[in-house]
């Protein structure tokens, strides 16, 4: 095998099943250029991989490149892991990449990585796996002091050479601009089968596609400042092309469209709109979308969405105050929020609003404001997400408003090994410790308060996802048991993970069941 890619198993959610899409999307490039390439994502709620799984399967394939793909959530486990292997395999070449290679690509280098691919990697890794091809010896890390063979790959931009400790960058990376030459995710090449055991076991898993990169705003908690901002978007009759494929491969009905801007390109839009109501699809699929609020939509283009089965809309709203929205750089005003929900109420398609709490700037003030505009803009919503901020590296927060002492914090190892209670998946608690972490310091009393928030409207929130009594019944029962997981959590973790064990087991796949048959619907 050419290589092999880990995605190591990241801090908090690997018991969600997730399937990480970089990676995946990087093997199937590869794939289609006549490489072997293989994913092993090491984060379902099924099987955890231990040292010697992958010890056995890099033996067992005759890997000839381990790779490791990293991202803030996961960088301990994938720096430990990376430890662990080259004690097993002391020349095996190493190379990483990922998310995390957009700002933190030095902290890689420190690690016992050769090669980091910076950024984007399919042009710069399909053209280094070709030179290693043509490498008349066995491939291991000491091929970078053969000074032929590093004389032909410092020409390859985007890469970071370690060469004794001494780092050679080979400058910034080239993108792929016309994405509709991306195969499609070939799920043949990862370790599907650790994932999915029933129907409902798709969902986040292969009903999530990106058919889009690149983000125009700047918003100071994404890292949007460090990922290209120029919109490049796959072409409808692409798009279409792989929701057959998925919809024939996997019988999926409902898809989660993960384009951070779905409606930004008004002509791409309609074409696809097009295309699909007069396709077979028609009437048999349904998706979720988000798009910023700044993006105008019109009453005929709303019909348009649900002609082709739109029945969720996801608003990044994250502040209502607009005060707040200015401090974090969120484009559009709390009066475009407002229209859009009331818009696409009228229209009965359902909205999903995310809400963004704790933040440097954080007062009684604040909260008490966002709290107001949700009230008011209760009726007209369908869910509620209200999420802890976890300042991630690369972005502005991260950057301006923690001191020396908290950045790197996702390498704590407390930190990093906090297990999910019951508590934090009925409330949806996106940052489990965040609170507790309070890394930017602030008062107790503030603190306690974005607590009651997030509770209070993940209440009420949960609540409006269905009209019927059973549900609701099930819903506050949930969230009831939740708060004796937290209480219980307080006395002694360990007891907490002893008692509701067999619970988070059956609630995580009870919501991937439950996502599907109630709240995807149409209203």
């Amino acid at each position: 095998m050419d290589l092999l890619i880990i995605n190591p198993r990241i801090m908090w959610f690997s018991s969600k099943s997730l399937i990480a899409n970089g990676p995946l999307t990087l093997a199937s490039y590869l794939h289609e250029k006549g490489f072997d390439v293989r994913v092993i994502d090491d984060n379902t709620m099924y099987r955890k991989y231990s040292l010697s799984d992958f010890a056995d399967y890099i033996n067992s394939h005759q890997v000839k490149i381990v790779g490791f793909s990293a991202s803030a959530l996961n960088a301990y486990n994938c720096y430990e892991l990376a430890k662990n292997l080259r004690k097993i395999f002391p020349e095996k070449l190493f190379i990483a990449g990922g998310l995390h290679s957009y700002d933190c690509s030095e902290e890689m280098t420190d690690q016992c990585f050769d090669i980091v691919f910076k950024s984007e990697a399919e042009l710069s890794l399909e053209k280094f796996l070709a030179a290693t091809a043509e490498y008349p010896q066995a491939i291991t890390n000491k091929i970078l002091n053969d000074s032929s063979f590093v004389s032909k790959i410092e020409k390859i931009p985007g890469m970071l050479l370690n060469r004794n400790g001494r780092i050679f960058d080979t400058g910034t990376p080239e993108s792929i601009m016309d994405l509709d030459i991306l195969p499609f995710n070939n799920y043949d090449l990862v370790n599907l089968g650790d994932y999915i055991k029933s129907k409902y076991d798709h969902h986040a898993v292969t009903n999530q596609i990106l058919f889009q990169r690149g983000c125009p705003y700047n918003c100071t908690f994404c890292k949007s400042s460090v990922i290209p901002s120029k919109i490049r978007s796959n072409s409808p009759r692409y798009m279409m092309k792989q929701l057959r494929d998925r919809y024939n491969k996997f019988g999926l009905s409902n898809f989660f469209i993960t384009d951070s801007n779905f409606t930004i390109d008004k002509k791409r839009f309609k074409e696809f709109h097009g295309l699909l109501t007069s396709s077979e699809l028609s009437g048999k699929i349904n998706f979720m979308i988000q798009t910023s609020v700044t993006i105008s939509i019109s009453d005929d283009e709303i019909e348009m969405l649900k002609d082709i089965g739109v029945t969720m809309y996801l608003i990044g709203v994250e502040r209502f105050n607009d005060e707040s929205r200015k401090l974090i750089k969120k484009a559009g005003t709390n009066e475009q929020v407002t229209t859009l929900i009331k818009k696409l109420n009228g229209h009965g398609v359902k909205t999903i609003v995310n809400i963004l709490v704790n933040f440097s700037f954080e007062t009684k003030e604040f909260i008490d404001s966002e709290a107001k505009y949700i009230e008011e803009n209760l009726p007209y919503v369908s869910f509620i997400y209200i999420n802890y901020l976890s300042p991630m590296p690369g972005t502005q927060v991260y950057i301006n408003d923690l001191d020396d002492n908290s950045k790197k914090w996702y390498l704590i190892k407390d930190v990093v090994n906090y297990r999910l209670t019951y508590y934090d998946l009925a409330y949806l608690v996106e940052g489990p410790v965040a609170l507790d972490l309070n890394i930017f310091r602030l008062p107790r009393e503030t603190i306690a308060r974005i607590r009651r928030f997030k509770e209070k409207y993940q209440w009420k929130g949960s609540l409006r996802i269905s009209r019927s009594p059973f549900l609701k019944m099930l819903i506050i029962s949930d969230m009831l048991l939740g708060k004796i997981s937290y209480y219980t959590a307080k006395i002694s973790p360990l007891l907490e993970h002893i008692i509701f064990k067999p619970f988070k087991f059956f609630r995580l796949k009870g919501y991937k069941m439950f996502f599907n048959l109630f709240i995807a619907k149409h209203k």
